[in-house]
């Protein structure tokens, strides 16, 4: 529960590295340190930066937090799978009266805020199928909290966490009008999965496997059969 850069001095970084033109990630898990570093990004919200300024993780975060998001136009880039792992220890560490404030995916995008979706590998899969499957069904592999979904209501539809790990992530780069989906004059990164993504979406999603892989055209990858 303590911060390693106290909530004084991140105001500080923040302002000057801003300042010098240059956007900002903070690493953020409890409720507190996102508010701290929401906190620093108001205090220099007049700095002009060419990229968002963004938070890493964020485990927890209150209500009124979710909306500061969307208002300082900051980014929120989080880790499905984190998410599927805490449900076994987030409740007793948190409590019950707090634990609705972890993952809040839905509520991001309900908000309007940016929603990045990641793997912070090697802390967690690296596989970005694993990762949409727990944005989609929050379900612990465990088998914490009875094998069933762990507030769903924060629960994410295949599309919103496809696009969440694709275009989203590119949205934030100069790189949006070349990468982050399948458009006519981008770089042609795409998979070829072995089977069809379910609809309605359902548990199959997870025996899928990428058969093929192709970056900017150029197959890169192909499944030994």
């Amino acid at each position: 529960g303590e911060y390693i850069t106290a909530p004084h001095d991140l105001i500080s970084h923040v302002e000057k590295i801003t300042a010098a033109g240059l956007p900002v990630a903070i690493h953020s898990i409890g409720d507190a340190a996102v508010r701290a570093s929401l906190d620093a990004f108001e205090a220099a919200r007049n700095n002009v930066i060419p990229f968002p300024n963004r938070i890493e993780h964020i485990e927890l975060a209150h209500a009124d937090d979710v909306l500061r998001f969307k208002e300082l136009g900051v980014v929120a880039s989080m880790q499905p799978n984190h998410a599927t792992n805490a449900i076994g220890y987030v409740p007793d560490r948190v409590g019950a009266h707090r634990e609705d404030r972890a993952y809040v995916w839905k509520s991001m995008l309900d908000a309007g805020v940016p929603l990045v979706f990641a793997a912070d590998y090697p802390t967690s899969p690296l596989n970005p199928l694993v990762q949409i499957a727990d944005a989609v069904f929050r379900e612990s592999p465990f088998g914490f909290h009875g094998g069933k979904p762990w507030h769903p209501e924060q629960a994410l539809s295949f599309a919103q966490a496809l696009h969440a790990y694709t275009q989203a992530g590119a949205d934030v780069t100069a790189w949006k009008d070349e990468v982050g989906s399948i458009t006519t004059g981008k770089w042609a990164d795409f998979v070829v999965l072995d089977g069809k993504v379910p609809a309605p979406m359902d548990e199959s999603f997870r025996a899928l496997a990428v058969n093929l892989t192709y970056f900017a055209g150029r197959e890169v990858y192909a499944r030994a059969r």
